[in-house]
């Protein structure tokens, strides 16, 4: 669902918050200069956190829903990937990552390779042999 948990924070102290990847109505918001921070400073904070709860609200709602309705057409293409498919996938993830890069590639690089990382760890998908799991049974799932 929707990430709201860091917008008290951002709209009250400025101390910056998250944009969801589902609250493209907090996105539009945010962008048209309406965020929380100037509504505080105006004495609207209460405002400004209502909006925040109700746009994330929307917009997990309308993701649940997308993802209901488009999940299982996404699903039965995935299935029939081939390894030039999953090259290609990751071939458009590494591009959209690089075009991401903010102020600091070491971070975005850095996030990268350790969750890259992170994925290797548990059951191979191909072989059904266990990987970097150390014995630890939890690292299975």
């Amino acid at each position: 669902m929707a990430d709201f948990s860091k917008d008290p924070a951002s709209v009250v102290v400025g101390a910056g918050g998250s944009v969801g990847s589902q609250d493209w109505m907090k996105a539009a918001l945010l962008l048209r200069g309406a965020g929380g921070d100037p509504m505080a400073l105006r004495g609207e904070a209460g405002k400004a956190l209502s909006t925040s709860a109700v746009a994330s609200f929307i917009g997990g709602t309308i993701a649940v829903v997308l993802m209901t309705l488009f999940g299982p057409l996404l699903a039965s293409v995935a299935v029939g990937f081939s390894p030039a498919n999953y090259v290609a996938l990751m071939v458009f993830a590494f591009a959209s990552l690089a075009s991401l890069v903010g102020k600091s590639t070491v971070k975005t690089l850095l996030g990268a390779l350790i969750g890259l990382m992170l994925a290797t760890i548990g059951i191979d998908a191909n072989t059904g042999v266990p990987r970097y799991t150390f014995g630890i049974p939890d690292l299975l799932a």
